[in-house]
């Protein structure tokens, strides 16, 4: 068994490992506004990083595909179980993030187990924008959430929030429909210089609305 130098020393070098390879991934922009969640990333043609998890719920994600792909399955199936078992309200992103999180933290903890380079965001929209919930779940399992009305997660987070606040020129996120929080995201995604391997990426964004009833999940078309 390692001895506790040594299981910081494995910790710090897993966390060196991640965040190296986060720095690295195209962002995640999430935005809370008037007519519900806007999510908006870049992705490759046959790989959705935004999906639908459960009637107000959705997930979008950073990092490898096969982890957070796998990630994504398990949040799925729980919310079914939750609204099966009890209602469909019952269903709630706190939960699942908890759910989330305690996968991560077992596999960054145990000594010999390669971690996981993802990040998670979960959100969920109510009736009112103050109410939204939006939360990240990084690699260590930790849960964080933000009453903010956005969250960037990825590279060049800094650039893109001075970009936002730019393109907003003062308005408020509560006051804006999806049109104009689509067009921002379009536009402030549109100032990432890509890396050679992103020449094909396309502009992947989806919404959950706060006027739909029942599934409030959508995928908007290029």
């Amino acid at each position: 068994m390692a001895n506790n130098g040594d299981y910081e020393s494995i910790l710090k070098e897993k966390e060196s490992m991640v965040e190296h390879d986060l720095g690295a991934c195209i962002p995640l922009i999430v935005i809370s506004c008037k007519d519900g969640i806007v999510f908006g990333t870049k992705s490759f043609l046959l790989l959705n990083k935004i999906a639908e998890v459960y009637d107000r719920i959705c997930f979008g994600a950073i990092g490898k595909n096969t982890k957070w792909g796998a990630l994504r399955e398990t949040v799925i199936k729980q919310a079914i179980v939750i609204g099966s078992n009890y209602a469909r309200e019952d269903v709630r992103v706190e939960n699942l993030a908890k759910v989330l999180g305690k996968i991560l933290d077992d596999v960054y903890t145990t000594p010999k187990a390669l971690p996981w380079s993802v990040e998670i965001i979960l959100a969920e929209v109510n009736e009112k924008p103050e109410a939204d919930k939006l939360l990240i779940v990084n690699y260590k399992g930790m849960v964080k959430s933000y009453s903010g009305p956005y969250v960037i997660i990825g590279r060049n987070t800094d650039n893109l929030k001075a970009k936002i606040q730019e393109l907003t020129r003062e308005k408020k996120f509560s006051e804006m429909g999806f049109n104009q929080v689509i067009k921002l995201v379009r536009d402030a995604l549109a100032t990432l210089e890509p890396d050679e391997n992103e020449a094909e990426l396309k502009v992947e964004i989806a919404t959950l609305s706060r006027k739909k009833s029942g599934r409030k999940f959508e995928r908007v078309k290029n």
